[in-house]
């Protein structure tokens, strides 16, 4: 018991730091709201830290209520999905302005990149659409999937860790992942593509520190 509560202590504190660091940059954001374009996509993400930190910490302390905590949770990573890809879009000047500035360039494959099999990519409309609805459908399918894996556990259906075929974890799970690859590969696409148009930062390292936050 000892041991346990030394765990939720340090899952606490940890939460606590994580939530503390975020709020900081939120009220920067807010003190210093000079860019609304581009901070209220930033301050949107910036909130999932204290989302994922506190939900996460009341799931550990309430076990059996965790996984109505945690579609709550899932549903706030699914919105910063979807603002991440507009702040990368904002960047540039929007979807008309890739066109402009990016006419002509083409996104070469790549086994890096994972596109070692398929034909070079014109950065066009097309081009940026596909990335959007690649991004949309994971915020559309995940608060479906938690609605229906809240549904699935009330009638006995979902048990997490099991994977029988008649349980709805290995179902959900199976989607989950399909569609997060798609969300996450379409928001890779479009940063590799944006490079050469994107301010002075690092495109790749934004991408890989969201998607660790997700984790």
């Amino acid at each position: 018991m000892l041991e346990q509560a030394g765990y939720k202590v340090l899952a606490g504190l940890c939460a606590a730091v994580a939530s503390t660091a975020a709020v900081y940059q939120i009220l920067a954001h807010l003190r210093n709201y000079n860019g609304p374009v581009f901070q209220r996509y930033i301050v949107r993400i910036c909130f999932m830290a204290p989302v994922y930190a506190v939900a996460s910490f009341f799931a550990l302390l309430f076990t059996k209520q965790s996984i109505y905590i945690n579609t709550f949770r899932d549903c706030y990573e699914s919105w910063v999905i979807y603002n991440f890809m507009s702040l990368l879009l904002a960047y540039v000047g929007g979807p008309g302005a890739v066109e402009v500035k990016m006419q002509g360039y083409q996104l070469m494959p790549s086994w890096l990149h994972c596109t070692c099999c398929l034909p070079p990519m014109h950065v066009n409309g097309f081009f940026i659409r596909a990335c959007k609805q690649g991004a949309l459908q994971f915020v559309w399918l995940k608060p479906i999937l938690a609605v229906l894996q809240v549904v699935l556990y009330s009638k006995n259906y979902y048990t997490e860790g099991y994977w029988g075929i008649n349980n709805g974890y290995l179902w959900i799970t199976i989607i989950y992942n399909i569609t997060y690859t798609l969300a996450l590969y379409a928001l890779l696409s479009s940063t590799l593509a944006l490079t050469t148009s994107w301010p002075p930062s690092n495109p790749l390292l934004n991408s890989s520190l969201s998607k660790l936050s997700f984790s």
